[in-house]
């Protein structure tokens, strides 16, 4: 399908500088939070909206998840 998203259920996201509800989407809590949250939410896939300079950050926050069955 062409539609971004379709399929998909968001039950939030991280942000370690934005505190509140972003398009009636809860932030769960903050980047150092996401083995907790992924297992807690069981969440099949993250999505990763982050800074071009900030990418060895993302691989590092894959590596906290990769286990998670």
């Amino acid at each position: 399908t062409n539609e971004v998203g379709k399929g998909l259920h968001v039950v939030g996201y991280l942000d370690n500088i934005c505190q509140e509800t972003k398009n009636g989407v809860p932030i769960l809590g903050k980047l150092d939070q996401i083995r907790d949250v992924v297992a807690k939410y069981k969440v099949d896939e993250v999505i990763f909206a982050l800074p071009v300079e900030q990418y060895k950050k993302a691989n590092q926050l894959i590596l906290k998840v990769d286990d998670i069955p």
